[in-house]
């Protein structure tokens, strides 16, 4: 789900900074306040109490939101640079939790362990 979340925004930034470069307003319009709002969700995501990594991945995603703002290919493209950064590390993240869960380094998380674990969190 996070993963398609970072998906559904950094195409979104990437079709509103194209819609700028174009000059096609209708397809700026439709685009800016989708990416606005995925960015937005993934920002509600991050528990900043959690620490310093969590503070930082919601000061970059608050960062992409003002890029997200802007008016300029180039705000647009430093926000889609960052959001696809960031994805690529939580699929990192997510492939080394499967690599791991196959050796059985690390226990199976079935769904009602996530139901619990996502319950308490």
């Amino acid at each position: 789900m996070l993963l398609a979340l970072y998906d559904g925004a950094l195409f979104a930034t990437q079709q509103a900074e194209r819609a700028i470069r174009t000059g096609d307003q209708a397809s700026l319009a439709r685009e800016q306040p989708h990416a606005q709002r995925l960015i937005t969700e993934l920002m509600a995501g991050v528990d900043v109490e959690q620490g310093e990594l969590a503070s930082n991945v919601h000061q970059l995603l608050t960062f992409c939101l003002i890029q997200a703002t802007g008016q300029s290919p180039e705000e647009w493209a430093s926000a889609a640079s960052i959001l696809t950064q960031l994805r690529e590390a939580f699929a990192q993240i997510r492939d080394e939790a499967v690599r791991l869960e196959q050796s059985g380094r690390i226990p199976k998380l079935d769904d009602s362990t996530l139901e619990e674990t996502l319950a308490v969190g």
